[in-house]
Formats: structure tokens, sequence, C-alpha cells
């Protein structure tokens, strides 16, 4: 309902009891009923800002919920904090960029956006009591919160940075410079504080109610400005995400391991994006994605657009309605205490949302795409096409390391002294990890080890590792060449044709104490000359290999109980099939016994498997999402699970409980699938 109001006929026709019927013919349980929007254009006689001036002081909001009760609807209250009202009105509140242009006005977009450094945030907070004060929901959803891509040089951030610090707002981008990683952690604590100020403003008006901040900043990576202390404000966490299959499996694992309560909610548009407001997705994709959020334990929320005359189109709520009707029944199978059984965990830390090579450049020249983000969403796919058990973990889900087999640090810059201790005890006591590229290089503050203890600079890991940092390759197309033409890990490669990599390596020696404990799995190769350089050159149109270092690339090392492997190149960006065939030999040999479970799962296809340790049950769900819909049913695919001393019992195929046959061996089952179209689900029982 963003819907401007320089024309009477916007919104003349809502009806709010129309409203109530088509939530109830969608087959929802909850409505999130919009208090205002990004315009600042309120639905509600407000007291303070600005109310929709089409609707003549008619309180919309008000009616709406009175007809969502009447169905016995839970009622969640949206509000926007981006408000192009309070920009217009006072332009003194405006988020400025490094020019002084007000965001996004300024820059060709239609939303204004406010400073919370501003006067900006007590006239959020007035309008928060007011809302908790006069109407009656169950939860709040405060949208829009969060920096998204921009640094704010407006002189409220300005004097308040320089009272704080007193320090000038830095310009460049340094993860090494102490001023602007303190920038960086000043925005994330100004953020997460205007967070913290809704939520005990709304809680304390209206106690027992839920709230929620979209929590989509975080995928802005530092520029976003995500906090565990942002995301401990909400009760728990949920976001409107336009991705892919692998992208969501992730996305959902990520909050998944960062909320403070269960379930999560994966939001999404009927409409390929909300910048399409007649097309409607197929119904096979929407219901895929439904299905993804079952499997990985979430709830899902689907997003429609109003008309600007108040109208809804009925056809989006009867196609939704039929099919919450197919998934509605494996609802109560869910259990948001239930644990995730995973044998491999990809480490993600909203410090390490950074991208280390903007080191150097102007904020105005950041970059859009936050490279550990996408490596993780890669990963991601690899995993599932592999059919290997994986999970997210962060710094709050430190404790639960051994848990997993292996744990992936992929490019993890920054590292302080709780997670060097952590990651050093896991491997100690007989985990594993895989690292690349510049894990652990740096504190939190940018510091790095040769600055904090007077040596040269150094991985924080280096010990773990078995080697230690000398720099990085100028060339950044670089290989890495097997040691041996008969190593497996390196299915496809040999020393005469190395596994590319397009991008630098670190350039890494054996440190003095792993040399009875390390073992070199490959080396750096170069190409013959440097790719930048244009005029000389040995092939027009690739760097083919040619110069052969004695440079360690792959470096296997064992440590306490455990092993670590470390790569000098980021082998899991890589997107083809060849390199993915050779981080998953990777991960194997880093395995210490079998994983959860094992199947021939073709790659479209995503396995899940939560533990119901009260009820004594598994559930196994099992997602065909391919790239193409309709899905081309699949048939033949059998999945074995380790019983992990568990004895099972029972085992039916859900929702309709069919009794299904298995076959048992030591500590494992294994069964074969039904014919499988989009979804299917499991439930296991078992006696300990």
């Amino acid at each position: 309902m963003h819907i401007a109001d320089w024309n009477e006929e916007f919104l003349s026709k809502f009806d709010p009891k129309a409203y109530a019927e088509m939530m109830k013919m969608a087959n929802v349980d909850t409505a999130i009923v919009y208090a205002g929007s990004c315009l600042g254009n309120c639905y509600w006689p407000t007291k303070v800002g600005h109310m929709h001036k089409s609707l003549k002081g008619r309180d919309i909001l008000k009616e709406t919920i009175e007809e969502l009760r009447k169905i016995n609807l839970n009622v969640i209250v949206y509000y926007n904090i981006w408000s192009r009202w309070a920009y217009d009105t006072h332009p003194e509140w405006r988020i400025l960029d490094w020019e002084c242009k007000g965001m996004m006005v300024e820059r060709g977009a239609r939303y204004g956006i406010c400073c919370p450094n501003s006067p900006y945030k007590d006239y959020v907070k007035a309008q928060i009591e007011d809302l908790c004060s006069n109407y009656d929901f169950d939860g709040m959803w405060i949208d829009m919160i969060g920096w998204f891509g921009m640094i704010c040089y407006c002189p409220h951030c300005r004097e308040r940075y320089l009272k704080e610090t007193g320090m000038d707002l830095p310009y460049k981008i340094d993860w090494q410079d102490k001023n602007w990683v303190q920038f960086q952690r000043k925005r994330e604590e100004w953020l997460a504080e205007f967070a913290e100020m809704i939520t005990k403003t709304a809680k304390r008006r209206k106690p027992g109610i839920s709230l929620v901040h979209q929590c989509t900043t975080w995928l802005h990576g530092w520029n976003g400005g995500a906090t565990y202390d942002f995301f401990r404000q909400s009760d728990y966490l949920a976001g409107d995400f336009y991705s892919g299959p692998s992208e969501q499996s992730l996305i959902c694992k990520f909050l998944n391991a960062v909320t403070e309560n269960r379930p999560i909610e994966f939001m999404t548009s009927r409409c390929p994006d909300l910048t399409d407001h007649t097309t409607l997705k197929p119904r096979e994709l929407l219901e895929a994605q439904v299905y993804a959020s079952i499997a990985n334990n979430a709830s899902f929320v689907f997003i429609d657009a109003i008309d600007p005359i108040g109208t809804i189109n009925p056809e989006v709520y009867k196609l939704m309605g039929s099919i919450f009707e197919k998934t509605i029944p494996y609802e109560k199978y869910l259990d948001s205490n239930a644990k995730e059984c995973s044998d491999v965990g990809i480490y993600m830390d909203f410090s390490n949302f950074i991208n280390y090579d903007e080191n150097g450049k102007h904020v105005k020249d950041a970059f859009h795409v936050i490279g550990p983000i996408q490596n993780a969403y890669n990963i991601a796919k690899t995993l599932i096409d592999y059919n290997i058990p994986y999970s997210v973990v962060t710094k709050k889900n430190l404790k639960s390391l051994n848990n997993y087999q292996v744990i992936i640090l992929s490019d993890v810059v920054m590292l302080d002294e709780e997670e060097i201790q952590a990651f050093s005890d896991f491997v100690k006591n007989g985990g594993s990890i895989y690292a690349s590229g510049r894990t652990s290089l740096l504190t939190k503050d940018g510091i790095t080890k040769s600055q904090s203890c007077k040596s040269d600079v150094d991985f924080q890991l280096s010990e773990m590792f078995g080697v230690s940092y000398e720099g990085q390759t100028v060339e950044n197309v670089t290989y890495m060449r097997p040691e041996s033409d008969d190593d497996m890990i390196f299915e496809g490669f040999s020393k005469k044709y190395p596994m590319m990599i397009s991008n630098y390596q670190m350039k890494v020696r054996l440190t003095e104490d792993s040399k009875n404990t390390a073992c070199i799995l490959a080396r750096i190769t170069l190409p013959y000359t440097n790719p930048k350089d244009n005029n000389k050159f040995s092939s027009a149109i690739s760097n083919p290999p040619g110069i052969d270092t004695e440079t360690p690339a792959l470096v296997l090392n064992k440590c306490g109980k455990g092993k670590v492997i470390y790569s000098a190149g980021k082998i899991e960006a890589m997107k083809h099939e060849a390199h993915r065939k050779v981080f998953i030999n990777i991960i194997k040999q880093l395995f210490s016994r079998k994983p959860w479970f094992e199947s021939n799962a073709y790659k479209p296809v995503e396995i899940t498997l939560f533990n119901q340790e009260e009820r004594k049950r598994f559930i196994i769900s099992v997602l065909n999402y391919q790239k193409d819909l309709p899905n081309i049913p699949v048939a033949g695919m059998k999945i074995r699970i380790n019983m992990q001393n568990r004895k099972p019992l029972r085992l039916f195929k859900l929702p309709e409980e069919k009794s299904m046959e298995f076959v048992s061996g030591e500590n494992w089952i294994e069964f074969e699938l039904p014919v499988l179209e989009t979804f299917l689900m499991f439930l296991l029982e078992y006696a300990d």
C-alpha cells in the first residue's frame, strides 16, 4: 500500500471487509496491515505526521483490524521507516551522501530517507507511541530499517561522530585504518540503538506484542550496518527476499542461526519483483518457495501490492489459497525447537561482510556485490548439489561448533579473540576446518597481528593453518598445481593442466612448527605474464599457466586431534562444475565419520533433516526446485540416514502418515523415495 495521495481517486475504493474476505480466501492465519508506507502517508488519523489526503480522515487501519478480528486472524501492523513526506517537509532530517545529496531522491529515485541521528528519530518514536496506544494488534513489522548501502554524511552524523570519537568522518574505505573501522562500528551501533528505541517504545506502550525489524539490510554487507545487537531487537527474524533455491536455503539457515526465537519468516512477493504490479509468478514457483520454507523449518509470507484506487486482485488470493491448502497439512509436523542435523557449517559473521579489495577506494566506488555473501551462496549450492548436510554457523553459535564435522571459513578476514579460541579448541578436540584467502588476518578493529605483537603481518590462526602470510600474488588469474597427479582431490586437473582460480591467491609459507605436521597438496602456478598487461601476453584470449612456483596453494595440517585445509585461493567461490568437485573432495577429506545422510538425489533436489528430540523423531524433507519450471518429476532416489546410535522404529510418508518400508544396517537405515514432483516429507521415529 505504497500509494501516493495527489489523486482523490487513490484508495477511494478500499474496502476493509473485502480485504478480510481475500485473507480468508488465501487460507492465511496472519495479515500484515499497513499503517503507512514508504511515502510517509498514514492510513490512520495520526497525531504526528501526514495522513493520506484521499482518505479525508477515514481510519482504514482501525476498520481493517476490526474486519480481520471478525475472522479470527492475527494482526501485524506495518510501519515503514522510509518517509518521502518527512524527507520533503524536513530537509534537515535527510540522509546525505558524500556529495551532500539527499538519499535517494537526488540520486534519481522516488524514495526519501531520513537519518536516525536527526530529530527524525523523535518523529518515529511519536508515531510508534500513537499506534501502540490506540490500536488492537498482535505485533508490529518495522520495514526498511537499516542503512541499505547508504553512508550518511549529514551534519547530525558528523557532529555525533566528532563528539564520540574526536574524529572527522572518513571517505576512504580501508579495513586496516582505525578511523574507517571505527566509523563502521559507529554506524552499526547507531542502527542498533535506533531499532532498540523502537522496540522499547512499542513494548512499553503495548506489552506482549511481537516486534520484528525488516532484516534484509544485512544483504548489503558492511554497508547495511546489521549486527547481532540489531538482530536482537526482533523477537524473530523476517524479511522479504528475491532469490533462487540455493539462496533461499542459505538465507533461511542464516536467519535460523541468528534469530532470538523461531520460526523465522521468509517473505517474498507474488510477482517477479515489487516493480511489476500485474505479473503473477507461476504457481509452480510459488509452491516451490513455500515448500522451501517448510523444508527449512520456516514460515512463509507472500506480499501483494494493492491497486492505487484500493482494490486487490482476487485471483492472487485464490491461487495462494489453493497453494496453502496443499502445504498447511505439513505444518503440524514442524517444531520450532527442532535441531537441523548438519555435518558442515558455513561460518558467516556481520563484521566479515566486507570486500577487502575495496581498500583504498572512495566510498562512492564501494562494491554493490558483497563477495562473502555471494561466496556463501555458491558454497550452499555446491553442498546441496552433492547432498552434503549443511547449516550456517555464526558467532552466536560458537558453543555449538562440536555439532559439526567441518567448519568453512571462506575468506573470513576479521576474527576476535573469542572466535580464535573457539576455532582453535574445535580443531584440537577433533574438528576440521577449511579456511581460505585472508581468513584471520585482521582483528575486528582492523589490526594485524604485527600491530598487536610487533611481529610480521600474519594470520591469527597461522599455527592452526600451518602457514604464515607473506602477501598476495600480483596476478589476478592464478592456478593451483597438484603436488601429485595421483591426488584425487584435483580430479580432472594435473601438474601440466593445473586448476585455474580467477582471482588472486595469498602467498604463504609453511611455519617452522608445521613442517612435521603439514602436507602441501598443491602449489601456485602463474600465467606467463601479468593478466593486466594488455600488450605482453601469451594468448590473446586466455592466460594459460606458464610459471610454476614453489609457493604453497593448498595445505593440509594436523592440529591436535583435528585437521585443517588452508587454501590460498577461494576455490569455493568458483562456479564451474570442475571446481565444485574439487571443493567437495576437500570437504570429504576433512570428514571423520559418515555424514548425517547420504543420497543419490539429483542436483536440483535439496534434502534437510531435523531432529525433534523431545518427540524422538526425525523430519526428512525432500525438495525438487529446478531452474526451469514446472519441475520434471524425478524417480529412483534413495536416502540413507545415519542413526548415530539411535534405534529406528517406524517410517511414515507425510502428511497422510503412510507407513514406509526401509532397510537397516549397523547404525543406518535406507529407503527409496516415491516419484518426486516438488516436495516430499517423511517422519522417522526412533528410540535412544
